[in-house]
């Protein structure tokens, strides 16, 4: 069992220095251990912390060629309450294999420890702040060498479990202002992460003193040193995006640790999400029974590692559009493009589909009297316009002037058979006039009808399990006719074949609206984020932009999306009450 209270904290140096020891010039040669695992090459034993110690790190390479690109890089900190753990552990041999098999410079590090004693805050005194300083210097050791190993020195994160998960906070918290810069190698280079996955860590020590019923009796610099190695205390404007991952059977460490870390990271205005998985123990590694957490910790760095192009971020475009005198938008939940190249927006308010020219001139309205909750609005290959009412429960088929063409539901009645919805999410369109519909707030599950409105088949339950969903929210198809569902809730696309059956997953975000376009670049508003992103079909993340913000260029709550031919890029937001348009300029 490992222990709630290992604490530890980082620093970050700003100066960068190319000058690189010459006895660790090339460890992978020199001093490490090359071995195989799954494909991914391990280099273990590598001494990074200078003469007269001996605490090492292994390293798990990426497979395959890198096309002179270089690769961010994760450091992975183990557990063990400060007094124990090792970098060679299984969930350490877990986490470093599936984020090397999906691209990334792993380091596991072994850090200085303490001799175990019954108190926590004797067994943090004998160590602190040096475990901290330990896992600083992994960082660095990481910039340093970034060239012998193909890392980014500009990507790194940090991931760790429990007393690890605690250091990686502290990593991820402290600034240069702390005093927590360590002696020893590679002083002038960085120790900064930027991003953070602490799991079921202690990040409040002098709450966790309470909890313990260990307050009473401790001593001035007994509480001294709990704020001081307490990530809590360290937070500012700006620490890096954080995954916090914590069980509801955590044994050792309370879920309102983290919990306390995710309000915190967000009071100071930070990016912080926070999964408490249902039935998880203490100690869990990337595939623990309860959920698989692959995808979810795969595509957060993605998105902070990996995100970057060639191409200039989209910019805004003000004054889109212009409303007609006394106008007003209710929430905006879906966008589409007509077959002039026209903007259609749909919103919850009077004349709920209005239609732009592109340049934001009001052309018309329609769809009075048709919904009670307008949800998304999309547009065949034949030109008709299919809608989702989440209120109402129908489907409704439009012709090009608003005139009802076919009604699939019922409209307040809801259900779950091949006549009804309860409460449907949105629309996407096979071959041969085949339909799906995401019937997600109600029912959970994808329906497919043929042309005549008949109901081919039904896949799909509340659940966390492959192909089980938790209020699928957005399809998609691609040009292979691959089926992309939005799984809003359980934070990720599954990817099935048009008779349901599942092909993969990915995620690390909230897929409130998806998008693909005619080059199978996929679009996806994260509500929760408040951001788009751009990605390949296979989850890597190009490029993300956008925060919590009423400002142009940011979201409130965004819930559509739509590339037109032109490539101008409109947005929907349900909370912002607006529609956004993005075009991209030349760098």
């Amino acid at each position: 069992m490992e222990n709630p209270f290992q604490s530890s904290r980082p620093k970050r140096a700003s100066t960068v220095r190319k000058i690189l020891l010459s006895l660790l010039l090339i460890p992978s040669l020199v001093l490490g251990q090359a071995t195989g695992e799954k494909g991914v090459r391990v280099v273990e034993d590598l001494p990074y912390l200078g003469e007269g110690r001996s605490e090492r790190l292994d390293l798990y390479l990426p497979a395959g060629p890198t096309d002179g690109r270089r690769r961010p890089a994760v450091l992975i900190v183990h557990g063990g309450g400060w007094h124990g753990g090792d970098k060679g552990a299984a969930r350490e041999r877990n986490i470093g294999t599936i984020l090397a098999g999906a691209g990334y410079v792993c380091a596991s590090v072994n850090y200085v420890l303490a001799e175990k004693r019954e108190k926590f805050t004797d067994n943090l005194r004998q160590v602190w702040p040096r475990n901290l300083q330990d896992c600083m210097t992994a960082v660095r050791f990481l910039r340093s060498h970034a060239s012998d190993y193909g890392i980014d020195p500009a990507r790194i994160g940090a991931i760790g479990g429990s007393a690890g998960g605690h250091l990686v906070a502290m990593l991820g918290a402290a600034s240069d202002d702390d005093g927590f810069d360590p002696d020893g190698p590679y002083a002038g280079f960085s120790c900064r992460v930027q991003a953070v996955v602490p799991m079921y860590g202690a990040h409040d020590l002098l709450r966790m003193a309470e909890i313990r019923d260990l307050s009473d009796g401790m001593s001035e610099s007994d509480k001294t040193l709990c704020r001081a190695a307490s990530p809590v205390s360290h937070l500012s404007g700006d620490d890096p995006p954080a995954l916090i991952l914590h069980g509801t059977e955590d044994s050792l460490v309370p879920v309102e640790q983290s919990e306390i870390l995710h309000r915190e990271w967000q009071k100071a205005g930070l990016e912080s999400d926070l999964l408490v998985i249902e039935g998880a123990p203490h100690s869990f590694h990337l595939q623990p029974k309860q959920r698989d957490l692959r995808s979810l910790v795969i595509g957060f760095f993605d998105r902070h590692l990996k995100s970057g192009t060639d191409l200039a971020l989209p910019e805004v475009v003000d004054g889109f559009p212009v409303l007609p005198e006394g106008m007003t938008l209710g929430a905006v939940s879906g966008v589409e493009i007509d077959g002039d190249g026209n903007v259609l927006v749909f919103h919850r308010g009077k004349h709920p589909i209005l239609v732009f020219s592109p340049e934001g001139r009001f052309l018309r309205s329609f769809g009075d009297g048709l919904y009670d909750s307008t949800h998304f609005l999309r547009r065949d290959p034949e030109g008709r316009l299919w809608t989702t009412d989440n209120r109402n429960h129908t489907v409704l088929a439009l012709d090009s002037k608003g005139e009802v063409l076919r009604t699939y539901g019922e409209r307040n009645v809801p259900g779950d058979d091949a006549r009804h919805f309860d409460r449907p999410a949105d629309i996407a369109f096979g071959p041969g006039g085949i339909l799906f519909v995401a019937d997600g707030y109600g029912n959970s599950r994808i329906a497919k009808f043929d042309e005549s409105g008949t109901m081919l088949l039904e896949w799909g339950r509340k659940g966390i399990g492959k192909g089980e969903f938790d209020l699928p929210h957005a399809i998609r198809i691609d040009s292979r006719g691959q089926v992309y569902v939005g799984d809003r809730e359980n934070d990720r696309i599954q990817v099935f074949d048009q008779e349901g059956r599942y092909l993969r997953q990915f995620g690390g975000f909230a897929p409130y609206g998806l998008h693909i376009d005619t080059d199978d670049t996929l679009y996806v508003v994260d509500g929760r984020a408040n951001q788009v992103l751009r990605m390949t079909l296979e989850g890597t993340i190009l490029e993300a932009w956008g925060r919590k913000g009423s400002e142009p260029g940011n979201f409130r709550l965004p819930h559509g999306i739509v590339v037109a031919p032109d490539g101008a890029l409109y947005v929907a937001e349900v909370g912002g009450k607006r529609i956004q348009k993005f075009v991209r300029r030349s760098r």
